[in-house]
């Protein structure tokens, strides 16, 4: 993948309470995930997602989510 791709998938964290409040809140959700890069502190080399939602909440605050939380669909 390259940055900016997209995929779609369902944010699946294993300890939701980790999470920000308004990630909590699309917990179990298909919605589509813009990839930002590969994370630079461990575990180095996981990509990183950011939902694209219509979520004003998680617009602003820019959220990242290790591509381990997030149940991608296989066909893409």
């Amino acid at each position: 993948m390259k940055e900016g791709d997209k995929r779609h998938g369902t944010f699946t964290p294993v300890f939701k309470g980790n999470y920000p409040l308004c990630l909590q809140a699309i917990a179990g959700q298909r919605i589509e995930w813009q990839y930002m890069g590969e994370s630079t502190m461990p575990p180095l080399g996981t990509g990183l997602f950011m939902a694209m939602t219509d979520n004003q909440v998680l617009k602003d605050q820019k959220y990242w989510v290790y591509e381990d939380a997030i149940e991608f669909e296989s066909n893409h």
